[in-house]
């Protein structure tokens, strides 16, 4: 594999127009996909590699579905564990490879399963269920968690409400095994945090609706994960970066779903309208600093 890439996309396979995961060979150089082999998974919605790149996880109808990648690229599945919930929508593995966590959009769940040292998925550890409303009305009648993340210190597990527009701050450790509340970091009223990074050092988390909110999140002295961030000279450049990154995962994803109405809506928004947004934004930064040196 040394000097090759390869890419796992996973699909819903209800429409019969995919088998679950498709398998990739990636050239680099010509920038192009090639097709190598189709995986069967019910419904392969979202896959995730694990930090030692040695397993692919998916999730499925079943719960969550384990593959050793082999050195060629290719997949070995090892098994499959429930969750005892609705299906998930987010994986993510922990640095040391030894959990899974499952967020659960339809639910409103944050499963925890073991990993094994072969990378299969082991048994259920934990899983808490969030409680409250939001205030949109597409989403405000049940929790949605979208994004469930363990710090690489290892100490607390973050979790993201899409519904309830909170991120849920658990104790967590290798001992107890439980998913304790310590906390949560109250976004603004119809935000709607999806999804969220650590930096490399682990001091700092990237939500997605922290950036427009800074300017209003200073004045009124409220928490915002970038207000230490955008102090340094490149921060404009890295918040680009980082929209580029997550709309890009977006747009994949999107391609991949079976959408049959206002698709055109949907790509409009996904490939220009975020952007246009992200532009005014921009410009009425310009213009704010263009009256501020008059004012000097």
């Amino acid at each position: 594999m040394s000097g090759k890439y390869m890419a796992y996309v996973g699909s819903y396979s209800y429409t019969g127009k995919a088998k679950g995961i498709t398998v990739f060979d990636v050239d680099v150089e010509n920038g192009m996909f090639k097709e190598r082999c189709e995986i069967e998974v019910d419904n392969s919605s979202y896959v995730i590699a694990s930090s030692d790149g040695k397993t692919l996880y998916s999730i499925a109808d079943e719960g969550v579905v384990s593959f050793r990648i082999l050195p060629n690229g290719s997949l070995a599945r090892l098994n499959s564990a429930p969750i005892r919930g609705m299906r998930g929508c987010h994986l993510c593995t922990d640095e040391e490879d030894k959990y899974v966590f499952v967020s659960g959009y339809h639910d409103g769940k944050t499963t925890v399963l073991s990993l094994n040292p072969d990378g299969s998925v082991g048994k259920i550890v934990d899983g808490v269920f969030d409680r409250g409303y939001g205030s949109v009305a597409e989403r405000n009648f049940r929790p949605h968690v979208t994004c469930t993340r363990r710090m690489p210190d290892n100490r607390f597990v973050l979790s993201v409400d899409n519904g309830i527009d909170q991120v849920k701050i658990y104790r967590f450790n290798d001992k107890e095994q439980r998913l304790v509340q310590v906390d949560a970091i109250r976004c603004e009223l119809e935000s709607a945090p999806r999804h969220f990074r650590y930096s490399k050092d682990g001091k700092f988390i990237y939500l997605m609706d922290a950036y427009e909110d800074l300017p209003e999140d200073r004045k009124k002295n409220r928490y915002n994960p970038l207000k230490e961030l955008a102090k340094r000279p490149d921060y404009e450049a890295q918040m680009e970066q980082i929209l580029r990154m997550m709309i890009t995962e977006s747009t994949v994803r999107f391609e991949q779903l079976p959408c049959l109405v206002d698709v055109d809506i949907l790509r409009n928004i996904l490939y220009d309208g975020v952007w246009n947004h992200y532009n005014k934004i921009q410009m009425k930064k310009r213009e704010d600093n263009k009256d501020e040196q008059k004012s000097i």
